[in-house]
């Protein structure tokens, strides 16, 4: 386990959020942008400056691997990557869900739900033990279907801060696996002929 500052990385939502972690030590912001790649950077100073930490202060970064919108997932998992392998530190993801999770209280199903465009859903059932199912795209109308029964749960409040917990456990693993962003919508677009 690493016990360093942890970097979290989030992208897939509507803006950039991050989170600095040390111990019980956290700073985050959180900022709507319309371009995430060009607000990443300077976002990321601003936090280091607030925390009183330098970039060669990291030990660790973890990133929201999804679900979301496609290129603002893209744009969160190439940052982390490329900060990670620049500075030579482990980078791991984890998904809106995983993040999520531990913020679950009982037992029972809980249908963690990440609300989209047109009514559409991101969503994954989760119990005390896990992940129930494979995270999945909900059309409009079918998502009381796809809960079959589960709590309703949305979870469109986790933030950054939540990343940093479960990644810090899964950061100290001798192997980790590589970063992928995970998109669970189809594609729209029709093959030209």
């Amino acid at each position: 386990m690493i016990k360093g500052l942890i970097l979290a990385v989030d992208t897939a939502g509507d803006g950039v959020a991050l989170a600095l972690g040390v111990g019980e030590e956290v700073w985050s912001v959180r900022r709507k942008v319309k371009a995430a790649d060009e607000a990443l950077w300077p976002v990321l100073e601003a936090l280091l400056k607030k925390a009183k930490k330098r970039l060669s202060d990291l030990e660790g970064i973890a990133c929201v691997t999804g679900p979301g919108r496609f290129t603002a997932v893209r744009i969160g998992v190439t940052f982390a990557d490329t900060l990670a392998r620049a500075r030579g530190v482990p980078v791991v993801g984890l998904t809106r869900f995983e993040a999520f999770a531990p913020r679950l209280k009982g037992p029972g199903r809980h249908g963690l739900v990440v609300p989209t465009f047109r009514d559409e859903s991101y969503m994954q059932v989760w119990t005390e033990r896990g992940p129930a199912a494979p995270a999945t795209w909900v059309a409009a109308n079918g998502l009381e279907a796809a809960l079959a029964g589960a709590v309703h749960v949305d979870v469109t409040s986790a933030s950054a801060k939540d990343l940093l917990a479960p990644a810090r456990a899964r950061l100290g693993a001798k192997r980790l696996p590589p970063l992928r962003p995970l998109y669970l919508k189809p594609a729209n677009y029709v093959k030209p002929s």
